[in-house]
């Protein structure tokens, strides 16, 4: 490739002779709008992308045509982007108006959408966000990157099982698709993960054998691949899950009778906890943690369907009431997970009473009044605990390690399904130059004028 045509692309200041060394030493900027790529120049509309960005999103191919060109077009037919958003609000179940709404399009952008008309490009990617699918292949690949199975799933659970409003299933939508943006980004910044060691298991059970003994079995094992000791009490499961196992754990608002809930979006998992009704107590909060690990490490694929969603309801009950084994494992995998039945007794045997040794399973391993109760008579083979009035409520510190990366951001503007490790891993990226601040701030949904802040405040947290 002539050195000229790499000048026209990258700028005459970068260096190299192919395209990734140019780019890495390139200080041009590139624009994506609805329908081509363009060099950037002021007043452009688009999202920006640095050199390195666009080469990797786009390939030399495209970029070269900007070498003779101001801009080159991007989408496979004139159709597109109009057809694969449309399609896949219809393959949620979803109303359009209630879709284009969540990124408040006027009546006019939505006439231009429909008619493939031009629109702001930053409303129509955080649409795409919003719906599951991958902006940047807007227009440019079938589907932009959408999941049919996930996407027949969530349909199917708001409309035929009528058990999702359409604003639970747009919020699941945009996990899923948060979910497969935070592997990219691991696996772009070269994150490593402890998951090597689980192989799903299709220990249900039987009619000898409750599914809740597979769950115990599976919960040891669990420690023990983690190299944590039956007397340690897991100190946050956020890090655990986030740091350790590389699991995506995406808050989002659900209706407050449902948990949490775990998705696979194509190749990618990860973990959905609701930040509303009872998981705003952290205690809570960490068995739901559990139990979706339970079915993120354990299920097989065919188990898990691309979601299983559960209820606070279902995640409290006794693990030995539940007629799903499925349901039953998980409940008993959070549990032992959390609070080894081998350390229960030691701390029964201690307590003067039934109040101190709840109290006790309580603080020591962080989980609620209802779970400690429940293991501690499973323990016991049936004998009924009744402590009486518990008043004890937990640690700052546990409630820090759980949720300030999430309670706390600021600004506040950036939507809770993006804070967290989310956040973090996009400031890594962003500082390393994969991402430019555009994009940056495109990741974490805050307007741009915001984005310099929010990387800000992701910096001082992230030490």
């Amino acid at each position: 490739m002539s050195d000229a045509v790499f000048g026209a692309v990258f700028g005459a200041e970068s260096k190299g002779d192919t395209p990734e060394e140019r780019a890495q030493t390139s200080g041009t900027r590139f624009v994506r709008s609805q329908h081509q790529l363009s060099i950037w120049s002021p007043g452009a509309s688009g999202r920006w992308l640095s050199a390195r960005e666009a080469l990797r999103t786009f390939g030399w191919e495209v970029l070269r045509e900007l070498a003779s060109r101001s801009a080159t077009p991007l989408v496979r037919s004139n159709a597109e982007p109009t057809q694969t958003v449309l399609a896949q609000i219809d393959a949620l179940g979803l109303d359009q108006k209630k879709a284009f709404d969540t990124v408040a399009l006027s009546k006019d952008e939505v006439v231009a959408l429909k008619s493939g008309r031009q629109v702001p490009f930053r409303k129509l990617e955080r649409l795409a966000q919003n719906l599951s699918l991958e902006p940047d292949r807007l227009g440019i690949e079938a589907q932009a990157g959408a999941d049919t199975r996930l996407g027949f799933r969530l349909r199917s659970m708001g409309a035929t099982e009528a058990k999702l409003s359409a604003a639970a299933v747009l919020a699941l939508a945009e996990a899923a698709w948060v979910i497969r943006k935070q592997l990219e980004l691991s696996q772009r910044l070269g994150e490593t993960n402890e998951l090597g060691g689980f192989v799903p298991d299709g220990d249900y059970g039987g009619s000898l054998t409750p599914a809740w003994r597979a769950g115990f079995r599976l919960a040891n094992a669990t420690r023990e691949l983690l190299g944590i000791g039956h007397s340690e009490p897991i100190e946050s499961m956020t890090r655990l899950l986030e740091e350790r196992l590389g699991v995506p754990v995406i808050h989002v608002e659900l209706p407050t009778s449902f948990a949490g809930a775990t998705i696979a979006n194509g190749e990618a998992r990860g973990i959905v906890v609701n930040f509303h009704g009872k998981n705003e107590h952290v205690w809570v909060r960490r068995m739901t943690m559990a139990h979706e690990l339970g079915h993120f490490l354990w299920d097989p694929s065919e188990r898990l369907n691309r979601l299983v969603v559960d209820s606070y309801g279902e995640i409290e009950a006794d693990f030995q009431t539940r007629n799903d084994p499925v349901e039953q494992r998980a409940n008993a995998f959070a549990v032992e997970f959390l609070a080894p039945r081998e350390e229960l007794g030691d701390v029964f045997l201690k307590a003067r009473n039934q109040l101190e040794a709840v109290e006790t399973v309580m603080q020591r391993f962080g989980i609620g009044r209802a779970a400690s109760v429940y293991h501690l008579q499973n323990l016991l083979h049936g004998v009924a605990i009744k402590p009486g009035h518990i008043a004890i409520e937990p640690d700052q510190s546990l409630m820090g390690r759980e949720e300030i990366s999430v309670s706390l951001f600021k600004p506040a503007d950036v939507p809770i399904s993006r804070r967290g490790r989310f956040a973090v891993l996009v400031g890594r990226a962003f500082n390393r130059s994969l991402i430019s601040e555009d994009t940056a701030g495109a990741l974490l949904g805050c307007p741009p004028a915001q984005t310099a802040q929010a990387l800000d405040w992701i910096a001082s947290i992230d030490s």
